[in-house]
């Protein structure tokens, strides 16, 4: 849900920034960070969409980043940091306080609480000590 979200606010960060160009929500790539110093999530989009709009990936990125709303529907802070690297990724990084408090919404949740731990026997069977 929290990568849908950053979807959607990288899409319409994409149409603000180019709005003679259509493209669909689905072609917008935001995957996990695969480092810790990349940030909680990564968009490789403009890579893609240099073909397309016939410029540098690094000039999209510049222009999605410019054009992001970096907070939530109630104004809080969402994303924290949005960084260019390369030739064309944005690294993106979360606000504490916003991973916070999905953190404490999360675990409110009765499904998400966790349940007391029953116990069970294991069998453990060695078949050749020696």
């Amino acid at each position: 849900m929290l990568k849908e979200i950053i979807e959607n606010k990288f899409y319409d960060a994409f149409r603000s920034a180019f709005p003679e160009q259509s493209i669909e929500k689905k072609s917008i790539e935001i995957t996990r960070s695969t480092h810790e110093r990349f940030g909680h999530y990564q968009c490789n989009s403009a890579m893609k969409f240099s073909v397309l709009l016939k410029k540098k990936p690094r000039e999209i990125a510049e222009a999605i980043v410019n054009h992001v709303n970096l907070q939530t529907a109630d104004n809080a802070p969402m994303i924290a940091a949005l960084e260019i690297a390369g030739p064309g990724f944005i690294n993106i990084t979360l606000a504490p306080q916003y991973v916070a408090t999905r953190l404490q919404t999360f675990l409110k949740t009765p499904e998400n609480t966790p349940q007391k731990n029953t116990r069970h026997k294991v069998v453990i069977d060695f078949s050749s000590p020696n």
